[in-house]
């Protein structure tokens, strides 16, 4: 995983746009997806002020070596309930692995994520309850 992927992949998780993390490290968002696509590499003061911003620590994005989920979840700061590494490491649950990777590829929106959760919520709810 290069230092790209690692910062679109702690920005998600802290469901940050590009936009945003712009704001909050003083950098364009055009760099930022640059950074992201690894079209550029930032200078050392540009990953500081990154870093910064997404609440990690520096020396995640130098090392290359950092790729396990369990690594990357311990240095970004983001530790998964064990209900989620459960689903996850379920081969039953590929699918809708499959299915989560799709949609990250499509950079579908943290808003739209609220949507699609509340949904799943509600659709749960009416199941374990349904109306007579």
């Amino acid at each position: 995983m290069n230092y790209g992927e690692k910062f679109k992949h702690v920005r998600t998780l802290r469901g940050l746009s590009l936009t945003v993390l712009s704001n909050k490290c003083g950098l364009s968002a055009p760099y930022l997806s640059q950074i992201e696509n690894s079209k550029k590499r930032p200078s050392m003061k540009s990953l500081e002020n990154i870093a910064k911003a997404l609440n990690a620590d520096t020396s995640f994005f130098m090392d290359d070596n950092v790729t396990k989920l369990s690594e990357l979840t311990k240095v970004s700061g983001y530790e998964p309930p064990s209900e989620i590494m459960k689903f996850v490491t379920d081969e039953r649950n590929l699918p809708y692995l499959l299915l989560a990777k799709q949609m990250f590829d499509e950079n579908i929106t943290a808003e739209t994520w609220e949507v699609i959760f509340n949904s799943v919520k509600q659709i749960m709810r009416a199941m374990r309850n349904p109306k007579e």
